[in-house]
């Protein structure tokens, strides 16, 4: 069975199950969601905690020997199986494929992915944990879904974080929860310094945009898809400033490009597809190019921005930008790809007031 995060707290409190799957690309939820899971285990009665880490080198003969082997004080064991990536050797998935057909008593199975892709449901060791266990995906947030989150995580540490500060902060740790974190952290410990300097609670508990300005450092986790996902969107101020962050920060001009590159070509396709058969041929052709639902709404957004015959435009214009960046052509490399970024983040009308070369 699939427990849906928010559904995971109120699932604790009853009867566990014999097997847990954590898995996502978020590691701040997953490590709190496996802590959750751990306190519950803890007070069910399984005192004893065995990690493995699932590598090319574990012998899962000593993983089987600590399910059989019980201990002195302590009847009840938490086996935890930490995996690098989403596989299980053969041996392994029979393991956990017969531990899952037959619970061992007194055992109770984490296994905690640090990603998770759609075909991983289709695997075996996967399928046997959901017969008798539960998993708990963390899917990676949105970016309108990050400020609220940021509102509802400040209000459980006694802040009220209003709405610009949310937005603010969302812009500066850029869907990087880890940082996130640690920025609401940083605003705790504010709220407490103003107490102690004579504020109220009321008073020092709330957090503006201002305090976030002053108080928070710009810790974005910028990468060359975060500028080709902010240009599919539309959302060229922010398509630049990550360009521009990526630059000071000494990022290839190649990798950056390459990546939008990608993006370019990929709408194009689609672009082509709508052209002929409508959204119903581009949802089509979806999943046949790796497209999940979450990331739908980023090519939906550019192909409702230009036609096609713009989306042809832009991949010419592409390798025209990639000579550029080789150095077999004239002009600034990064001046050439920042001209590509906006004509892919705007409106035709707008994109022709920046000159592709």
């Amino acid at each position: 069975m699939e427990i849906r995060p928010d559904a995971f707290t109120r699932h604790l409190s009853g009867s566990l199950k014999f097997a847990y799957l954590l898995a996502g690309d978020e590691p701040l939820l997953v490590l709190e969601a496996s802590d959750q899971l751990r306190s519950a285990a803890r007070a069910a009665g399984f005192i004893e905690r065995h990690v493995f880490d699932v590598n090319s080198g574990l012998d899962w003969a000593d993983v089987r020997y600590e399910a059989q082997a019980m201990g002195l004080f302590a009847s009840q064991k938490l086996i935890e199986l930490r995996l690098s990536s989403g596989k299980i050797d053969a041996e392994g998935t029979e393991l956990i494929a017969s531990w899952c057909k037959d619970p061992p008593e007194g055992i109770l199975l984490l296994v905690i992915c640090p990603e998770w892709k759609k075909d991983l449901e289709r695997a075996a060791w996967v399928r046997a944990i959901n017969d008798v266990g539960a998993q708990l995906i963390f899917w990676p947030l949105k970016r309108e879904e990050l400020p609220p989150w940021l509102v509802r995580r400040a209000a459980a540490s006694g802040l009220k974080l209003e709405q610009d500060a949310a937005a603010e902060l969302a812009d500066r740790v850029e869907g990087n929860l880890l940082a996130a974190k640690q920025e609401l952290d940083g605003l705790t410990l504010l709220a407490a310094a103003k107490v102690q300097a004579g504020a109220t609670a009321a008073a020092a508990s709330y957090i503006s945009a201002a305090d976030v300005e002053e108080f928070v450092a710009d810790g974005a986790r910028f990468n060359s898809a975060s500028v080709a996902d902010a240009a599919l969107l539309g959302d060229a101020e922010r398509a630049v400033r990550v360009l521009r962050a990526l630059a000071l920060e000494g990022e290839e001009t190649f990798m950056i490009l390459s990546t939008l590159v990608r993006q370019i070509e990929l709408v194009y396709e689609l672009s082509g597809a709508k052209a002929s058969g409508g959204m119903a041929a581009v949802a089509r052709l979806y999943p046949m190019r790796g497209v999940w639902p979450a990331r739908q709404k980023l090519y939906e957004r550019a192909l409702a921005r230009a036609p096609l015959v713009d989306w042809q435009k832009r991949v010419a214009e592409s390798a025209a930008v990639d000579q550029t960046v080789k150095g077999r052509r004239a002009g600034d490399p990064w001046l050439a790809l920042e001209r590509l970024v906006l004509r892919v983040a705007l409106s035709p009308e707008k994109a022709a007031h920046f000159a592709a070369f």
